[in-house]
Formats: structure tokens, sequence, C-alpha cells
């Protein structure tokens, strides 16, 4: 299970993203990749997440920042006629099934990127 919420990025608040037209990759029921129609809070950006595995209590998740150039690289694939993209190295990690299931719960509908 994959996921996108927005998250703080310390190496893209460094590089004051996320900017107009800056690239990013999201998941919902499919990926998708899109670019920023205005400027929002530096280091804040969309992130990904995929649970791996329950351990007890715990859930093993991976997360990595969608923006191009810090999570993700996105270009223009010239045989398909569409964004296409990659996904850097995922940081893994350990939460509580509550907060796995708060993540699930959260949604910000009033950030726009």
């Amino acid at each position: 299970m994959t996921i996108t919420r927005v998250g703080f990025c310390p190496a893209c608040f460094k590089a004051q993203r996320p900017r107009t037209d800056n690239f990013f990759v999201v998941h919902g029921k499919r990926w998708h990749v899109y670019r920023a129609n205005h400027i929002s809070n530096p280091g804040y950006t969309p992130h990904l997440y995929r649970m791996l595995k329950t351990i007890g209590e715990n859930v093993v998740v991976e997360k990595i920042c969608g923006m191009h150039e810090c999570g993700a690289e996105v270009w223009w694939d010239n045989v398909n006629h569409c964004y296409a993209f990659s996904l850097q190295k995922w940081e893994r990690t350990m939460l509580t099934i509550e907060q796995w299931n708060a993540l699930l719960q959260l949604k910000d509908s009033g950030y726009e990127i």
C-alpha cells in the first residue's frame, strides 16, 4: 500500500522547494506526475509512504519526498509521450499501528502545490 501525505523535507527547505513549475510525484489510486502551480511553504512537500509489513504492534514503513531533484527524478518519455519518473532512495522507519492509522486518516485538504 502506497499513500501520499504532506511532510517536511530538510533538503527541499534548503533548496526553497516547492516553487512554481517544480515537478512532483504523488500516488492516489494511480501514480501521477504534476507540476506545482503556486508556491507553498518551503520544505513542506508531498511525501510517499509505503507499508512493508506489520511486526506485532508496529508497522515497517518506507518514505520518500516526492519532489523532482529530491526523492524523485522526472523526465519526458518521448516513446510513450508522457512524463516518467523514478524514485530514489526510500528511508525505512517503524511506526506504531496507531501512528500508521493516523497517517492513513490524515487528509490535508487545505494544502496545495
